[in-house]
């Protein structure tokens, strides 16, 4: 048995125990935020770690009727904070804090913070920092900094959460998904492949997963897994592997041979680990943007590539793959345009993020949204009765 699916099996051993560093609990609640590039809203749906097959599974809650405003729990909508602006790139979060990218009515990119309860709060540093063209970005663990891809513009940025100025900088064209690896050195890749390490401060560079190269060579411009070659989204696991799909069409997506995509793992230095393939008839995991492990330990891929299945469109949806089984499945069903699914309410998913997956450390940017005016009003009105009733006590007591 691989030593990825035993240690799998003892997170399920560890559902009954519960120690400190395993899965969590049966019944613990979690939430998967999907940035709809379709609609440009931030979905929110609800889940509940439990067992399936005597696995751990993130089982979600019963979808509710898609609404026209905020009043359905699963998926909850979180809307742009402008008319014109969208919210169709990365998701990341904090203890106190949702952050995500906003493009703007007027065109740029900016990170935006949300409330945990889905209003917007401020742009990053007030908007002190815009981008072209973001294509994800991440956020460290202390919650001090944001790495942001910009594939527009061809360069990696490392931005400080509290002011929004970018401290360091490096070009890399094509750039379009970064990660954070447990050590704090930083990994990127391009849309025409290879991932590129780098240190904290986006320094010392190395190309550890070159265009092209892997477990098999296939020719560019030929049918087959092209192993580092159009490859979308990164997912870090607890052992600081990097996991990638490559889309396999090496004209880039649209183009022939419209297959499957494939997964792939590589350790932290570039080392290929192995790679896992979906059949051509399951329309799964084709153009995967954006990957996230659930508390499950399972990883989840927005799937935004198979309207472009020939010769019969398939939809986009958010796949699932079991790392127990080594199996691929739909976990939410999407379109095959900006229509919402009329079940799920999504329509075309291009990143999602688990909440278990935001860091644990309050951003230190995060504004304390105000008080309203009724709740204003009501403290106001219970200090002075505490005035005067204190007055009150002051006065029987003298007399």
């Amino acid at each position: 048995m691989k030593l990825r699916n035993i240690m799998a099996a003892s997170a399920v051993l560890a559902l009954t125990a519960v120690p400190a560093f395993a899965t969590p609990p049966v019944n613990t609640p979690d939430t998967l935020y999907v940035a709809d590039y379709g609609t440009g809203n931030l979905l929110r749906y609800s889940a509940t770690l439990n067992t399936v097959g005597g696995y751990p599974q993130e089982v979600l809650t019963a979808y509710s009727v898609p609404p026209t405003g905020n009043t359905s729990t699963n998926p909850f909508v979180i809307k742009p904070p402008t008319a014109g602006a969208a919210i169709k790139e990365g998701i990341a979060g904090t203890s106190n804090d949702i952050i995500t990218i906003v493009k703007t009515a007027s065109g740029p990119n900016e990170l935006a913070r949300y409330n945990t309860n889905g209003t917007f709060n401020s742009y990053v540093g007030g908007g002190a920092t815009t981008f072209s063209g973001v294509g994800s970005f991440v956020i460290t663990p202390n919650a001090q900094f944001a790495y942001v891809a910009d594939s527009a513009a061809g360069k990696l940025y490392r931005v400080s959460l509290t002011t929004g100025l970018v401290v360091n900088s490096v070009s890399l064209a094509s750039v379009h998904d970064v990660a954070v690896l447990p050590d704090g050195s930083v990994v990127a890749e391009k849309l025409n492949g290879g991932i590129w390490k780098y240190t904290a401060a986006l320094g010392s560079p190395v190309n550890i997963v070159p265009q092209g190269t892997g477990a098999s060579v296939d020719t560019i411009g030929s049918a087959g897994n092209l192993q580092g070659h159009n490859q979308y989204g990164f997912a870090i696991d607890a052992s600081g592997n990097i996991w990638t799909v490559s889309d396999d069409r090496s004209g880039g997506p649209g183009n022939a041979p419209n297959t499957s995509g494939t997964l792939y793992e590589y350790s932290s230095t570039g080392v290929f680990l192995g790679s896992w393939t979906p059949t051509p008839a399951s329309k799964l995991a084709v153009g995967t943007f954006g990957l996230s492990f659930g508390a499950d330990g399972n990883l989840y891929l927005s799937d935004i590539g198979n309207v472009v299945l020939s010769p019969s469109p398939g939809t986009d949806q958010v796949d699932e793959f079991n790392v127990y089984t080594d199996t691929f499945s739909t976990y939410i069903n999407g379109a095959d345009g900006t229509t919402p699914n009329a079940i799920t309410g999504l329509a075309q998913p291009k990143y999602a993020n688990w909440q278990s997956d935001f860091v644990p450390s309050p951003d230190p940017g995060y504004t304390v949204p105000e008080p309203s005016g009724v709740a204003t009003s009501i403290a106001f009105v219970g200090i002075v009765g505490l005035l005067i009733a204190g007055a009150k006590r002051k006065a029987s007591r003298s007399l």
